[in-house]
């Protein structure tokens, strides 16, 4: 079982400090500043970081189970290996954040800002991500079970070999996103703006140059019409 460790004296008082500004509506104690500071290995199990300054700061391998980071700024914060399950980050910026091997079963991204941000391997089954801005970010070999993606927008993202059993994507904008090895899509609701059905989804041949091609999930307008076998396939 994995070993966390407790907060040092100095973090503690800035999260007590962060708590009264909270509570007090900014009138008491102060707005927590981690930015850039290393938290790797803590449990900080349920502490409120709500419009904490946590640009890139590093928490990895950390217990942040219950933790609130709703409109937090994330830039570039690193959360790679840490357990999140039901942790919020509801209206917060996780632009470049990092998401890798996380545990995030039950979490709450619902209006967040995920630019460029990256879920490598990510166990992130049951999260709500309805209404959040996913742009160029990188999704790779993540298990999405249940996920709610309602009017999320999907940009120039790529989304490759991850588990989207019954998720929702409805009213999703999908622009310029590329999903390929998909690696399940059974009981998933119905995904206006797709090109695809969930259960037996189309996969088109894109063009990367002479000879060259790929075939991909796409939204219907990024269908090449010159394409040599335009639904080459259909996956069961």
């Amino acid at each position: 079982m994995k070993t966390y460790s407790k907060p040092n004296e100095e973090l503690k008082r800035v999260i007590e400090s962060h708590k009264k500004w909270l509570e007090s509506q900014t009138n008491s104690g102060k707005k927590a500043n981690l930015s850039g500071l290393d938290l790797t290995g803590l449990d900080l199990t349920g502490v409120n970081f709500s419009s904490a300054n946590m640009r890139e700061t590093r928490l990895t391998r950390s217990n942040l189970s219950n933790c609130i980071f709703d409109s937090a700024n994330l830039e570039a914060a690193d959360f790679s290996l840490s357990v999140l399950n039901d942790a919020t980050f509801n209206f917060s910026n996780l632009t470049k954040a990092r998401m890798d091997f996380t545990q995030l079963r039950n979490a709450s991204f619902i209006k967040a800002n995920l630019t460029m941000a990256s879920f490598n391997q990510s166990i992130a089954s049951d999260c709500d991500f309805s209404n959040s801005k996913i742009k160029s970010a990188l999704i790779n070999g993540s298990n999405f079970h249940g996920s709610n993606f309602t009017e999320a927008t999907l940009e120039y993202s790529k989304i490759d070999n991850c588990n989207l059993t019954n998720t929702t994507f409805y009213t999703t904008k999908v622009l310029k996103t590329v999903i390929t090895n998909v690696i399940d899509l059974t009981g998933s609701a119905e995904k206006q703006g797709f090109s695809w059905k969930p259960e037996r989804p189309n996969f088109y041949r894109k063009t990367l140059g002479e000879d060259k091609h790929r075939d991909i999930l796409c939204p219907p307008e990024e269908q090449q019409d010159d394409a040599p076998e335009k639904n080459i396939k259909q996956q069961h």
